[in-house]
């Protein structure tokens, strides 16, 4: 029995490597430090790049619940196979793509694969952490400590292929295509090695109390906090999505040479993982409430000091938005986790990024119609401003009434 126990709780060990290893690659994207200068060299504007992101979203917004009920009803390990074919797919499409209209088709298919992805893995860290301590005895690495370890390994992987995809850039844009393609083999191949952990006895007596499915996920949303917190997420990260996508226009705008374009972007990621690193230490030393404060408060910081017209504001300023990326996957992407159970943590995760994506499917043509017509500096200005009085008015009258109690800590009682 002993010796059985010991083999499953290495395997279990073995597993949380894989999930990790398979992070490193889900954006080790090499095309995308100079997605916006590939899709402009085939003769797009800057309103249809950003028309492209919004059939993106769109589909995130279709297709997310669906492949989040997928996980948590089915093995969680197949709907990893599933992201790691059609991302093949939307690569080889993105090879023959000439025009906007072969463009939809791969953003389309790349967005059906993140959509397969999205929330699947941190399930599985979760069950395989709480297995692996049922399994061995051994102390829990912790919520924090386990998404700590994702967001690093992710954006570490991010900012490798960035170096790479920058350097292969600057031979032909094609071969960070073709690069890609191989990256997606490799996470096909891990996919397929992973081992889908056991559920445990409590989320099955939580599954059989509340059900499982959508109407799970809005029972558990009717908790007035954890929905606050969700809003949140949502709100952060839209405000994320745009500066990602804008960035290499304000590189551009600025002078920045392209063949910089790689190291910025791994620049930028490198600082999501130290903030992903710093924020469970620095949650412990000043509370969550007011980590979130800081969270919420840096999108704006960093578009108004992208406003300004010189090459290293453009570039520096940045990188506020970059840790307030690295501080909500860890703290805000913790506390809205730790009060679900596992038989609908994939499918929770997917509604919040199905109204992250619908959200930015809205915004992202507005956005990219106001750069061609406006200009990127005055977009930024425009942005700063409207992040941080919606941050005000989001904190004041949901977070600090609902997410936290009168001294501060948290009360989200699930």
């Amino acid at each position: 029995m002993n010796a059985v126990l010991n083999k499953r709780s290495a395997v279990l060990k073995l597993n949380l490597i894989k999930i990790y290893i398979s992070s490193f690659f889900r954006y080790f994207i090499l095309f995308l430090p100079i997605i916006v200068p590939y899709f402009t060299s085939l003769g797009l504007t800057h309103q249809e790049v950003m028309t492209l992101q919004s059939v993106s979203a769109a589909t995130f917004f279709l297709t997310e619940v669906p492949t989040g009920y997928f996980s948590d009803r089915f093995k969680r390990k197949w709907a990893m196979v599933c992201a790691a074919v059609i991302r093949i797919l939307s690569v080889l499409c993105l090879i023959q793509a000439q025009n906007f209209r072969d463009l939809v088709v791969f953003e389309v298919l790349f967005a059906l694969s993140l959509c397969f992805d999205s929330g699947t893995d941190t399930a599985i860290l979760y069950d395989t952490s709480e297995e692996l301590r049922h399994t061995s005895g051994e102390p829990e690495l912790g919520s924090s400590g386990l998404l700590s370890n994702r967001v690093f390994y992710l954006q570490i992987g991010e900012a490798v292929s960035a170096v790479l995809g920058g350097f292969l850039a600057s031979y032909s844009l094609k071969y960070t295509v073709y690069g890609s393609l191989v990256v997606a083999l490799v996470q096909l191949f891990i996919s397929l090695s992973v081992v889908e952990p056991a559920r445990s006895q409590k989320d099955a007596q939580q599954e059989k109390a509340h059900g499982s499915g959508v109407a799970a996920v809005l029972s558990y949303f009717k908790n007035h906090a954890l929905l606050s917190c969700g809003v949140l997420l949502v709100f952060i990260n839209l405000l994320t999505f745009i500066g990602t996508w804008t960035y290499q226009m304000n590189w551009t705008h600025s002078g920045v040479d392209l063949k910089y374009f790689g190291y910025l972007w791994a620049g930028y990621n490198l600082a999501i993982a130290f903030a992903a690193r710093l924020a469970p230490k620095l949650e412990a030393s000043i509370g969550s409430k007011w980590l979130i404060v800081l969270t919420g408060s840096l999108p704006a910081l960093g578009f108004l000091g992208m406003c300004y017209s010189g090459a290293v504001f453009a570039v520096v300023a940045g990188f506020a938005l970059q840790f307030c990326r690295g501080f909500q996957g860890v703290t805000i992407h913790r506390i809205f986790n730790d009060h679900l159970p596992s038989s609908i943590r994939a499918t929770a995760n997917s509604f919040v990024s199905l109204a992250i994506r619908g959200v930015f499917a809205l915004v992202a043509p507005f956005v990219g119609y106001m750069v061609d017509q406006k200009g990127i500096k005055f977009s930024y200005f425009c942005l700063g401003i409207s992040s941080l009085l919606a941050f005000g008015l989001i904190f004041y009258f949901l977070l600090n009434r609902r997410l936290f109690d009168k001294n501060g800590q948290l009360a989200l009682g699930v």
